[in-house]
């Protein structure tokens, strides 16, 4: 399964009139000048499969704006990025579960001498709504037909299951290294996790030693006046029956809030003590 094109229209540098960026199987670099549509061209990618709601979501300033246009006007604007994804495995013979989602067998459009493909369509509009920003509306259809213009019936809305299938990670060029890592890393062990079948074992000793860590902390005089003066506070503002009685606390006690929390540690730093990701180097990072 690869990426074949990706068609857009109004959608940041890429005016109205739709262009298409064929991409060859050979190719994984996309080269051009400053200012040529590089980096819209990947988050155009991102609005389609990235790994978080914050690069799915179509912003109003994603709308081309032309050089004649006042940026300032509340006209309805609209865009669209539209991907041809490629199925080579079906046409040799060759597909698995693990290469080919069974699902995408049944949104295959075929091609004569060539391979089948899926098409997934990302349409937005932005209306003024009364508000400073706006409104913007999108959706993401899978669509069974080629053609430039594709009817309402040809288009079935992608389900959330669908979708994750495909996952696009985007670290851009000039970025905050330290972010980058703990987004990118917070997604790919997340996945990690959930697939972990944990011992039985591992989950009692876990929970064991985060109850006694918790209860050594509690326990220091000083922790347990700030918090008996929090819950005296707390009680004078607030009466009702849930959220009581507030505490501090040094670790979660559930199994699963703490194996969320897992970091890259390096041993045997300069100074002879350990380090995080934060201590490397923009590049090691």
């Amino acid at each position: 399964m690869r990426l074949e094109s990706v068609t857009l229209s109004g959608f940041r540098c890429f005016g109205p009139d739709p262009i298409t960026v064929p991409i060859a199987s050979e190719i994984t670099a996309v080269v051009g000048p400053n200012a040529a549509g590089k980096t819209a061209l990947l988050h155009a990618l991102s609005k389609l499969f990235g790994v978080s709601r914050a690069q799915r979501t179509v912003q109003r300033s994603d709308f081309h704006v032309g050089a004649d246009e006042d940026i300032d006007d509340r006209e309805p604007k609209d865009l669209f990025i539209d991907v041809l994804i490629g199925l080579p495995e079906l046409a040799d013979g060759t597909a698995t579960p693990e290469t080919i989602a069974p699902s995408f067998r049944h949104m295959q459009l075929e091609r004569a001498d060539k391979a089948p493909v899926c098409r997934l369509r990302l349409e937005a509009r932005w209306e003024d709504d009364g508000t400073v920003e706006g409104e913007v509306s999108q959706e993401l259809f899978w669509v069974d037909t080629l053609d430039d213009n594709p009817p309402d019936d040809k288009r079935h809305p992608v389900s959330a299951a669908d979708r994750g299938l495909i996952q696009l990670y985007y670290t851009p060029a000039s970025r905050d290294a330290a972010a980058q890592i703990r987004a990118t890393t917070g997604a790919l062990a997340a996945r990690l996790l959930r697939a972990i079948e944990w011992s039985s074992d591992t989950e009692d000793a876990v929970k064991g030693a985060s109850e006694d860590l918790a209860t050594a902390f509690e326990g220091e005089a000083a922790i347990a006046a700030i918090a008996k003066a929090l819950q005296t506070r707390w009680s004078d503002l607030h009466d009702d029956v849930v959220d009581t009685k507030p505490r501090l606390s040094l670790v979660s006690r559930r199994f699963e809030e703490i194996v969320s929390k897992i970091a890259v540690i390096f041993d045997q730093g300069p100074d002879g003590q350990e380090r995080g990701l934060d201590a490397l180097s923009d590049g090691q990072q």
